[in-house]
């Protein structure tokens, strides 16, 4: 996990904002990225195991005593108070297909981030306090068409069913904390090297280098798709203004895309044919589409041949870089 900080001046009192972010994959990367470009931020990163208990009872006291502590700014040699506190969770290792073990494994993390949230709300009762959850639109609404906000989370595998049982845990946390949730629909892009890929990017890689994909669904299958940037632009947003009620964001396009579509703009952005192996697993071809009066008016995601050109282009770039 990371930790940003800055120094903030208001009402003629000096204070922190202080950002502490769990998970630094496809999203977590983006929301980084977007945070730094708009202001100063100092960061530093501390251990949190995702898979030993024991240890990360150790790794989450060493997390709460670094935040309570009225240390210096790096670099800065100020000491100020904390004035604002964002707890962000954009970690994940669970996907569509992963087992009941595993997600339960993710589910304990996010509980032991909610505990670190509970102590800091009694060690710094003068802050403001804010938890950022990103859930997941694909997994709660699997199988939904035109989902709006009235639509109902009815998750049909245990992925979904995780994301669900997380926003039930925030829920129930302490009512000084503001929760924000964001469900994000099936998120595409590129954020680095090291990251687990997901489909788009492994289509443009493999279509650079001439490599057979297989694919997990059929060619008429819906599904919304949004650029890890864009998402991270929008997080970065809400950090840097003051915490807003406690609130749930759709982030989807609201233009979906059959697959046989993705596939001809990823060809016509890589300027070459795609060779694909499509496995029609039924628990894996349904439909996903959302409604655009159902997404923030401040979310101006970008359209899908734009995103999908962008990230070939870092792709590429990365695939030179590393030859």
């Amino acid at each position: 996990m990371i930790i940003f900080q800055r120094p903030v001046i208001g009402l003629g009192q000096r204070s922190r904002h202080v950002v502490a972010m769990f998970g630094m994959g496809l999203v977590g990367r983006a929301i980084a990225a977007s945070l730094l470009r708009l202001s100063d931020w100092t960061s530093q990163e501390l251990a949190f195991s995702w898979s030993d208990p024991s240890q990360r009872i150790a790794d989450r006291k060493q997390i709460e005593q670094f935040l309570i502590s009225t240390t210096a700014l790096p670099a800065r040699g100020d000491v100020y108070r904390i004035g604002r506190l964002d707890i962000v969770w954009a970690a994940g290792r669970a996907g569509f297909a992963s087992s009941q073990a595993e997600v339960e494994q993710e589910l304990e993390a996010f509980q032991d981030v909610l505990k670190i949230s509970e102590r800091l709300c009694q060690q710094v009762p003068m802050a403001q306090h804010a938890i950022h959850l990103f859930s997941s639109a694909g997994g709660l609404f699997e199988g939904q068409r035109q989902v709006n906000r009235e639509s109902t989370p009815a998750p049909i595998r245990p992925y979904g069913a995780l994301k669900l049982e997380q926003e039930k845990h925030l829920a129930a946390t302490s009512e000084e904390v503001t929760k924000l949730i964001y469900r994000p629909s099936s998120v595409y892009g590129y954020s680095g090297t090291g990251l687990r890929i997901g489909l788009v990017s492994a289509l443009v890689q493999n279509g650079i280098r001439h490599r057979v994909s297989r694919i997990f669904g059929e060619p008429h299958t819906i599904r919304d798709y949004v650029l890890a940037s864009d998402i991270g632009s929008f997080l970065a947003k809400q950090l840097t203004v003051p915490p807003s009620n406690s609130q749930v964001f759709l982030l989807a396009s609201g233009k979906p895309s059959s697959m046989f579509e993705m596939l001809h703009k990823i060809e016509q952005a890589v300027g070459r044919k795609l060779y694909c192996q499509f496995d029609s697993q039924p628990s894996n071809a349904s439909h996903i589409s959302f409604c655009k009066s159902a997404l923030p008016v401040t979310w101006n995601p970008t359209d899908l041949d734009t995103g999908i050109r962008q990230t070939a282009l870092q792709l590429r770039g990365a695939f030179v870089r590393s030859e």
